[in-house]
């Protein structure tokens, strides 16, 4: 198989989303030079004006509780992050990332008690999902009603006690209506300019596209058709 410039393309954008969640989760958790607490979603100092705690709604995103809410966040951004890299730019992978998660802690503070924390990049992550499943509608809009569908299952399996579900839930819608919006550009501007190539297309990665793969009889079997041509001369 050739080696390609596109087939040694890194995941760098989930990678750095990673790390920056677990470098963050160092100082905050481990070395504890600011308390996790501090940043946190907490509704009563968000909507106290005379507290200006306004920048909870962006800095909960980025805290966790604990190594087990840090590490199952990671492992579903690591399998929906890497998939969601190959259907858009990296702005659009980052705008579906970050906005789906302060659009779930927006949503959040009319919709959780005032006096409860909420923390953690869940609401970003089923932004990702959201928009990894509504990326298939490059290929037929009607399977927005697959990416609908299997985000609910997504969203309505995360429920449970001490959850924040609205997050996820809109982090879910975010991600479905900027994943629309994206792939649908990406496909008119596919559209207008064939020789760019839609991040949607039947080939991911190129070393899954046939074109790239290499034969290793193609010249034996070349040299054999040459001698054949000699030999009817």
């Amino acid at each position: 198989m050739y080696v390609t410039a596109a087939s040694m393309k890194k995941k760098i954008v989930t990678i750095l989303l990673v790390a920056m969640n677990l470098g963050i989760y160092l100082l905050v958790n481990v070395l504890v030079i600011i308390p996790w607490y501090q940043l946190a979603q907490y509704n009563d100092y968000i909507l106290n004006p005379n507290t200006g705690g306004f920048y909870r709604i962006f800095t909960a995103m980025l805290v966790h509780a604990d190594l087990l809410h840090l590490l199952s966040n990671m492992f579903a951004l690591l399998i929906f992050g890497m998939l969601v890299e190959n259907k858009y730019s990296i702005l659009q992978y980052l705008l579906i990332y970050f906005v789906s998660g302060f659009i779930g802690n927006v949503v959040s503070l009319f919709l959780i008690p005032l006096n409860v924390f909420s923390l953690g990049a869940s609401g970003c992550i089923f932004g990702v999902m959201g928009a990894y499943y509504v990326s298939f509608t490059a290929y037929d809009k009607r399977m927005i009603l697959y990416a609908i569908g299997s985000s609910a299952i997504m969203v309505a399996l995360s429920i449970g006690a001490d959850i924040n579900s609205w997050a996820h839930l809109l982090g879910a819608v975010g991600g479905l209506l900027l994943g629309f919006l994206f792939t649908q550009y990406n496909k008119k501007k596919q559209q207008k300019n064939p020789q760019i190539q839609l991040k949607n297309s039947k080939y991911d990665d190129p070393d899954e596209d046939e074109r790239y793969h290499y034969d290793p009889g193609f010249y034996s079997k070349k040299n054999k058709d040459n001698e054949e041509e000699i030999d009817d001369y």
